[in-house]
This record gives C-alpha cells, sequence and structure tokens, in this order.
C-alpha cells in the first residue's frame, strides 16, 4: 500500500506544494486508479473531482428522494458507502480504526507488542492524535508527536518528525518503538504484556529518561503535564487505561461491522468483479485474524 495523501471529506485530493501525489489507497480504504483517478468501490467508481458516481445506484429505487449519483446521500461527515451500492452510518471512528487502526496494530505486533499491547499503541496514538486528526491535518503520519526531520510542523519541544515520505504509519510505529526500546525501555516491557495497570503504565514512563526529574515535570518541560496532581504525580496511566478499554471496544467493532459488510458483497457476487471479490475475501481473513487474536 502506497503513502496516501491529504483529503476533503469527498476523496479529493489536496495539493502539497510541489510535492508528487502517488495515493493508491484515500480515505475510503478503496483503491484509486492512477489513469483514471477514480476509486473503484466494487459496484461502481466514484470521481473525487465531482464528489459523485460516474453510474447510477443500484439501490435507487429505494431511494427515490435522492440523486442516484451522489455520494452517501451528499453526508460524507456521518455517512459511508463501503461497496457503492447503499450509504450505511459505521460505528464512531470506524474509518480511523479499520485503516489507520489495522495498520498500527500490526506494525505493533511485528515490533513485539502482544495483542493488547497494540491495542495499548493503538489507545495512546488515538488519544493523542485526536483519532489520527493531528496527522491527517499535516499529512505526516505522525500520531505521537515523534520529534525529529524532516518536518512539516513544530511544538514547543522541536520539529515533529514527517513520515510520509518515509513509508508512513508502519515507520511511524517502528520510530515509536526505536524511541522507546532506548529512552524508557520499561515502556516496551509494559507492551510486550497482555496485562497491564495505570500504575505498571506511569512507572515505565517515569523511569525513563522522558521524565528526568519531578521538578521538570513539574514545569511543564514534557509531554502529558497536564495529567499531573498538585503533588507532581502522573495521571496518564489512568487516562490511557480508559482509552484502552474504549480503543479496544470500538476496534472490535469496527472489524466486526466491516467484515459483516465484505460478507454482504461477497455473497451478492454480481456487479462485483473477482478481482475486487477476491481482494475483500482477504481482507476478512485478515480482519478476522486481528479478531480472534484481541478477544
Amino acid at each position: 500500500m502506497q503513502v496516501s495523501s491529504t483529503y476533503r471529506p469527498q476523496n479529493q485530493i489536496l495539493p502539497q506544494g510541489n510535492l508528487a501525489v502517488t495515493a493508491s489507497y484515500t480515505f475510503s480504504a478503496k483503491e484509486k486508479d492512477s489513469e483514471t483517478n477514480l476509486s473503484y468501490f466494487g459496484a461502481r467508481y466514484y470521481t473525487s473531482d465531482l464528489s459523485i458516481w460516474l453510474s447510477v445506484d443500484p439501490m435507487a429505487a429505494k431511494y427515490p428522494s435522492l440523486s442516484p449519483y451522489v455520494y452517501c446521500a451528499n453526508n460524507s461527515i456521518k455517512l459511508v458507502d463501503p461497496n457503492g451500492m447503499e450509504a450505511a452510518k459505521p460505528p464512531l471512528h470506524h474509518q480511523f480504526l479499520i485503516t489507520v487502526g489495522m495498520q498500527v496494530y500490526k506494525a505493533a505486533k511485528k515490533n513485539g507488542a502482544s495483542s493488547n499491547g497494540a491495542i495499548l499503541v493503538l489507545a495512546q496514538a488515538s488519544l493523542e492524535s485526536g483519532w489520527g486528526k493531528s496527522a491527517m491535518r499535516y499529512n505526516d503520519y505522525n500520531l505521537f508527536g515523534v520529534m525529529g526531520t524532516p518536518s512539516k510542523r513544530s511544538t514547543t519541544h522541536g520539529p515533529v518528525k514527517d513520515y510520509s515520505n518515509l513509508g508512513g504509519y508502519e515507520a511511524a510505529i517502528n520510530d515509536y518503538f526505536k524511541k522507546a526500546k532506548s529512552r524508557w525501555p520499561k515502556w516496551t516491557d509494559v507492551l510486550s504484556q497482555n496485562d497491564f495497570t495505570s500504575e505498571d503504565i506511569d512507572k515505565a514512563l517515569n523511569t525513563g529518561s522522558y521524565y528526568p526529574s519531578k521538578e521538570d515535570r513539574q514545569n511543564g518541560k514534557y509531554a502529558y503535564c497536564g495529567d499531573l496532581d498538585e503533588n507532581g504525580e502522573s495521571h496518564y496511566g489512568e487516562s490511557l487505561i480508559k482509552q484502552f478499554s474504549s480503543t479496544k471496544k470500538r476496534f472490535k467493532g469496527s472489524l466486526i461491522y466491516q467484515i459483516n459488510a465484505n460478507e454482504k458483497i461477497i455473497q451478492q457476487g454480481i456487479p462485483y468483479s473477482n478481482e475486487y471479490l477476491d481482494r475483500i475475501k482477504e481482507e476478512n481473513i485478515q480482519y478476522k485474524s486481528v479478531l480472534d487474536e484481541i478477544k
């Protein structure tokens, strides 16, 4: 999968100065044909330049009040159309979880995280990036505010590393683990376990060079200071455990939702191409495998 570009809600790619756009999969997770610039959804093609379908909705008779060419009933903020047949309201944060979430989960597992540890990384990513909003806003695939160059944005801590030309989310997660192992190795120990507590998280993050001293933490020099109480004690672990529980539940829901949506397409068969059906069958194998791991 190639690195995608910044997009508007209805799949138009935003210009990035002189940077070449090499997006194969954009916000919908559907493949964009580089020659025609059309997105293939299975039942029909979509043109992001006009924000419409190129053929009549197969379900047009069910919605006589809507144009058979409009995308998601002209409400792409709340609705998705997974196959070009019918708009539906997905679970909350579904698009982030089924695309970015899958990449984060797989990359974390490759770096030694347990299944719950990988969910914890995803929970931290969602907590710190606002479910991917900051990474998408700057198109830098940086979910954790990792410092470095090249960079498109900066914070009070320095430049935030841009991974758009370095391998996207997978490269960002690899870098995250590399820095964690060198700076606060007890955190990677936590991520390798399937059971952990808020105290485990706080102890792991407070024993590395991330928090050099209590005085520095109280002076606001390091991230997560908003979780410190009047005594300078961190409560970030409590926040992250809550986010972990929420993220795991939502991730499961998104996987089940996408599996069921794909199964409907597979059962229907026509008008979808064999190539498309084979692709979503492979997707379902991956989704079911992850679902079995995190149950």
